[in-house]
């Protein structure tokens, strides 16, 4: 005998009725072992597989963007060089008043200009100019050549007349020597922005280029690269001979949407990998063998399978031997019930059921006593089921059944109200995380000893919910429908000020609106969630109706611009405009009050991008938040909007301001010192303001502002100040005549007079006077 087949039960040494039970035991545990075992071995390979392949078109989506930005960033550079040649001042000026003037001039000009660009662009073939009115093409690359044929003039001037100052073609110009069929040219009129064109240029790009570029993205065997035009012709391409049309109009389809698809190509299938290019609409896709993705999907299917056979084998073992072990007590049982004899272990089989009857039977009136005593737990469970939506394919008949059954009465008239805490400040100090329970419990309660209240007339189902929040299903079948909503609202907001009040936390109550059948309550539960979700962006402890709010079906896009904004005015240190932004992020994302989650992870993204300019900035994060404080766990502690609005401006663009700030304070304090001491050892020249401010390199009205701030007084009753001074102690110590000491401090003679009898009050004869 095998080792492994004594593991296995001794079947058939059992009677017959024994042995089908064993044999029933063992067969569904093996099913219950085996049967989740190839499941999820079958799933966990197609998953895998599906994951490499996702992973493989997300990388491959990746290269061909990656291959797009090279491509696009080299034709835009060429495009950005041709509009500054267009622009210079050769181009720019009057080129038909040039050309009648200087002939020659005008064409050496045309020369020297497109040569140097040709230098300049290492990308293009060549570059060319036409001049209409010598119907005469030149070009550094291939010299001159004359444009006689008719069609080919036709083709010139439609396109000097056309609108279209300058565009990017795959149009072949059979006048240009050595034409391409599908080479990209850039066309540009010349002039570019005056009147009427004296002439057209042409630069064509190397396409050698282009298979470069994106040969270096290719990483698989067989991989084919291909750039199509906006038109469907072949830009470049690297691993193969042309496509099949086909292809382009299935891979023109799918370029928007930049999905991968399966395409057949001589007997072999591709994976094909599209993406559009915004700059041009160019379509960059990529073909690889799908036989070479499989290969990394085959050796998952290996050891999966590996895996799966293991473990079935184990589990059959486990389960004949879990059979075994778990027979025993039944086999017990039935001894014992027979008393070892087949005919008296009938009669104490049947004994025993008839003594397991009665017992049960009294268990049974005590299970009912029980139940009626969980009956409003039971209605509890049935209300929130009925919430939830879970009796939504019952019909009107069959839940007046179960409202018959539950004692619950079948009024017409339905509300649902949601009641939900949030922590504050004096929350957390007096309850803490453990003490939920206990506050849920007590809203419970309080809801529904105010139900029960006579003054309230309200009649309803207090549940608590799983979410630490209480729900309440009023109903009602009498009075007028506009006298029970108000009724409703009036002992809700009575409610939350009693939890309130009593609790010390913030409550809101949501309410939803009224409907007449039960169908709807579903609905309704949904109105009040929503309604209780608005208060992150509303505010919390306050009551909150379903009607007073809408729930628009927003396709949500993070403020980038927005984000730009802030991020350069605090670079400026202008705190006021970065508050400004702020308020305008906030206001962008109040679409979106039914999506509480988004606005949060909208708010901490916007974080990070504080935190890293802040990083670059050399602000340490000790300057803006505690040593072993947590932004992120700051953050999740508001629980409102404008909550993490205010959190934002305090803790982040107030104090990173107030650094760039205080950095640019110091620069200006040593621009002022600068020119203070410039002044100090120059006063007696023919200094100014204007000559001050090209020293430090900044403007004059700038550097006034800056000297009238941190002197106290402006600059020329600084240099006045000093000149005085010095005149001052020229008339007390020397005998020098005041037309000299005039000149000494930098006056004229006549001024300096006028300005000493300004500052000092008496002339400077009259000063050296009163010295002596």
């Amino acid at each position: 005998m095998s080792k492994f087949a004594r593991f296995l039960p001794p079947i058939r040494i059992f009677r017959p009725k024994r042995d089908l039970l064993m044999r029933r035991m063992i067969t569904i545990s093996i099913l219950a072992s085996v049967l989740p075992i190839i499941f999820v071995g079958i799933f966990s390979y197609l998953y895998s597989s599906s994951t490499i392949k996702r992973e493989v078109s997300e990388s491959n989506i990746r290269l061909l963007s990656n291959a797009s930005a090279t491509i696009d960033q080299t034709l835009d550079r060429v495009q950005n060089n041709a509009m500054q040649l267009m622009l210079s001042s050769f181009f720019s000026s009057d080129l038909q008043e040039l050309r009648d003037e200087n002939y020659a001039s005008f064409y050496s000009g045309i020369f020297q200009n497109l040569s140097a660009f040709q230098s300049a662009n290492q990308e293009i073939r060549d570059i060319a100019m036409y001049t209409w009115a010598d119907s005469y093409i030149q070009s550094p690359t291939f010299g001159g050549v004359r444009v006689d044929a008719t069609d080919q003039i036709r083709q010139l001037y439609d396109e000097l007349s056309g609108e279209v100052r300058f565009k990017w073609t795959t149009e072949s110009y059979p006048f240009l020597p050595s034409p391409k069929p599908s080479e990209v040219t850039l066309v540009l009129r010349a002039p570019l922005q005056t009147g009427a064109a004296v002439g057209l240029i042409f630069i064509r790009i190397d396409d050698a280029q282009f298979r470069t570029m994106i040969e270096k993205f290719r990483t698989y065997e067989g991989e084919r690269i291909f750039i199509f035009g906006a038109d469907g012709t072949i830009i470049a391409h690297v691993g193969s001979e042309q496509p099949p049309e086909p292809l382009y109009k299935k891979v023109h389809a799918q370029a928007e949407s930049e999905q991968s698809f399966i395409y057949e190509w001589d007997g072999v299938d591709y994976q094909v990998t599209p993406i559009k290019s915004a700059f041009n609409g160019w379509t960059y896709t990529d073909m690889i063998p799908v036989q070479q993705l499989n290969k990394q999907a085959n050796g998952i299917a290996y050891i999966t399978l590996a895996i799966v056979v293991f473990f079935l084998l184990l589990g059959v073992v486990i389960s004949s031997l879990g059979t075994r072990k778990a027979y025993q007590p039944v086999a017990s049982l039935l001894t014992l019930v027979r008393g070892g004899k087949e005919s008296e272990g009938i009669q104490d089989e049947m004994g025993y059921v008839s003594r397991r009857w009665k017992e049960l039977s009294e268990q049974a009136v005590q299970l009912e006593d029980l139940v009626n005593r969980q009956i409003p737990i039971i209605r509890e469970s049935f209300a929130l089921q009925l919430l939830q939506g879970h009796f939504s394919h019952y019909s009107e008949p069959q839940l007046a059944q179960v409202f018959q059954r539950y004692n619950i009465p079948a009024f017409r008239r339905h509300r649902v109200l949601l009641v939900a805490y949030d922590p504050s400040r004096d929350g957390e100090k007096r309850f803490t995380e453990k003490d939920k329970d206990l506050i849920v419990f007590t809203i419970k309660n309080m809801a529904m000893d105010t139900i029960a209240a006579e003054e309230t007339g309200l009649d309803g189902i207090v549940i608590q919910l799983l979410d630490d929040q209480v729900a309440i299903w009023l109903m009602n079948d009498e009075g007028e429908e506009s006298k029970w909503r108000e009724g409703t609202e009036a002992a809700a907001e009575l409610m939350r000020e009693r939890f309130a009040s009593y609790l010390k936390v913030p409550i809101t109550i949501g309410l939803s609106e009224i409907a007449d059948s039960v169908a709807a309550l579903p609905q309704l539960y949904q109105e009040a969630v929503l309604a209780v979700r608005s208060r992150f962006l509303v505010g919390s402890g306050k009551l909150i109706s379903s009607s007073d709010r809408s729930y628009p079906n927003i396709q949500y896009r993070y403020p980038v611009e927005i984000e730009a904004q802030i991020e350069n005015s605090l670079q400026l240190g202008d705190l006021a405009e970065a508050r400004r932004m702020l308020d305008e992020f906030s206001r962008a994302l109040a679409p979106n009050v039914n999506r509480p989650e988004l606005i949060r992870m909208t708010y901490q993204q916007l974080l990070t991008t504080l935190l890293r300019m802040a990083y670059l900035l050399g602000i340490q994060s000790d300057q803006l938040f505690a040593h072993d404080s947590n932004p992120y766990d700051e953050m999740i502690r508001h629980t409102t909007a404008q909550e993490l609005h205010d959190w934002i401006d305090a803790r982040l663009l107030t104090p990173i301001a107030s650094s760039v700030q205080g950095s640019q304070s110091q620069a200006y304090e040593h621009v002022v010192d600068q020119v203070v001491r410039y002044l100090d050892e120059h006063y007696a020249t023919d200094v100014s303001l204007d000559q001050c401010a090209q020293m430090c390199e900044i403007s004059s009205h700038y550097l006034s502002k800056l000297f009238k701030k941190k002197m106290g007084i402006s600059f020329i009753e600084y240099l006045t100040g000093i000149r005085v001074d010095q005149a001052k102690r020229y008339l007390t110590e020397t005998d020098l005549p005041v037309n000299v000491i005039s000149e000494k401090v930098g006056y004229q003679p006549k001024n300096f007079i006028r300005v000493f009898k300004k500052q000092v009050g008496v002339t400077p004869g009259q000063y050296r006077e009163s010295a002596s």
